[in-house]
């Protein structure tokens, strides 16, 4: 028997109480659920949204920016770092009430890779947090169009 997810993000008493003894589905990603509280009230992932400029159709978008940002960045805090493990937790419960879809899957591995493509390189976290108008593209940063029209390789150390 498949238990209800509850969607509400907060540390308040939920009045319904389900016990089942079947086992049902289970997550060891518990922490994100604490992640998620705290990225809501600081707003990290809304202002990291801000700094992300979305060039896709608007016809075409099925995951929303700030869902591939939470996806992103909550997968690589339970520990998987690689954007390659995206396609099999696309559909974990945990991780799909977090980013805030529970009913629908995940964005796939290859939508995370546009995602990440897209971004301009040479963000250096170092210079503070989003928003507060601290974070300045490093010397040398190419943007996403820059990088699509250049065939060499070029490494930066």
């Amino acid at each position: 028997m498949a238990t209800e997810c509850h969607t509400q993000f907060s540390f308040r008493f939920q009045p319904k109480l389900t016990l089942d003894f079947a086992g049902g589905e289970i997550t060891s990603e518990a922490g994100l659920v604490l992640l998620r509280e705290f990225d809501e009230r600081l707003k990290l992932t809304t202002g990291l949204k801000g700094l992300v400029i979305d060039e896709r159709d608007r016809r075409y978008i099925e995951h929303p920016t700030l869902n591939l940002l939470r996806q992103r960045i909550y997968q690589i805090a339970a520990g998987y770092e690689d954007a390659n493990d995206a396609t099999y937790l696309r559909h974990d419960p945990t991780l799909r009430a977090v980013v805030g879809r529970a009913e629908l899957p995940l964005a796939s591995q290859p939508t995370l890779s546009r995602l990440e493509n897209a971004v301009p390189l040479g963000i250096d976290p170092r210079f503070g947090a989003p928003g507060s108008g601290m974070v300045h593209p490093l010397p040398g940063a190419r943007s996403a169009a820059q990088r699509r029209n250049h065939f060499g390789h070029r490494f930066d150390f």
